[in-house]
């Protein structure tokens, strides 16, 4: 196993078995790998009917049921908040390694990786907003906002990890330069988001989710580096992305905009 260590000191193989402080790769990528298996649309229409809770509430207080579309995002985020957050919560007991390890305690990330994240934060979020499902849900509260908060805050960890200090840090010990690693991390974090597409059966919805979370996985892994290979600001970007735009991305997916969108880009660019 691999027990989590701080930011700077390389992971060692350590005695104990999963789960107690566990932070081996194969756990985490498994981890993260059974959260996205709740993107599989074969099983979410049993449990649809029995969903009854409020989505929103009205200005006047009146509350709004959810339609079935919300429903299936609800499960979805539910689910991948549930597992992801289980390696969240076993790695977290022992509370200041986890913290050292994400970069919140020991060495400060330097001015220009805190700069870039804001950057990476607010473009991608500006990007994500040509989805109408995102623009309506980015501050509504809602039962999808609640969730989206716990995929946010158990995403940032577990992902940076295994997209960024796992995955980077492992190219660069075998001897790949910067760029490398930046262009590896970027394309396997879109080539994994591209399930998306799978809620409509879209290769045009997966093309773009793939290509836009492409980008994103870009961006963080270029925060990364100019964080000076700390985890913190990467975490915090991340964070923000999903606590803003991750409801109303999976509900995007869901209604298949993220499909009208590539197609109509592709009009345009004929």
């Amino acid at each position: 196993m691999f027990a989590l260590a701080p930011p700077n000191v390389r992971l060692r193989p350590t005695g104990g078995c999963w789960p107690p402080g566990s932070s081996s790769p194969r756990i985490a990528l498994a981890t993260w790998s059974m959260g996205r298996l709740a993107y599989s649309r074969s099983w979410l229409s049993r449990f649809l009917p029995y969903i009854t809770i409020d989505s929103s509430t009205t200005g006047d207080g009146e509350r709004m049921a959810m339609s079935r579309e919300e429903k299936k995002a609800a499960i979805i985020l539910a689910a991948i908040a549930a597992t992801e957050g289980l390696w969240v919560v076993v790695n977290a007991r022992d509370s200041r390694r986890f913290i050292a390890y994400m970069g919140f305690s020991g060495p400060s990330a330097p001015l220009a990786g805190w700069i870039v994240a804001a950057l990476v934060f607010a473009g991608f979020t500006g990007l994500a907003m040509r989805l109408p499902s995102v623009r309506a849900n980015l501050v509504r509260p809602s039962v999808l906002k609640l969730l989206g908060l716990g995929v946010a805050i158990t995403a940032c960890f577990l992902e940076e990890v295994v997209f960024r200090k796992l995955l980077m840090d492992g190219v660069q010990r075998a001897g790949h330069p910067v760029v490398i690693q930046v262009l590896a991390s970027g394309l396997l974090f879109g080539a994994a988001h591209g399930v998306w597409g799978a809620f409509r059966g879209s290769v045009a919805a997966a093309v773009g989710a793939t290509v836009a979370t492409g980008l994103l996985g870009v961006g963080l892994a270029v925060t990364y580096v100019a964080s000076a290979r700390i985890l913190a600001p990467c975490v915090v970007s991340h964070f923000l992305i999903n606590a803003f735009a991750e409801p109303g991305l999976v509900l995007a997916a869901v209604r298949g905009e993220m499909g009208s969108i590539a197609r109509r880009s592709r009009l345009r660019a004929g």
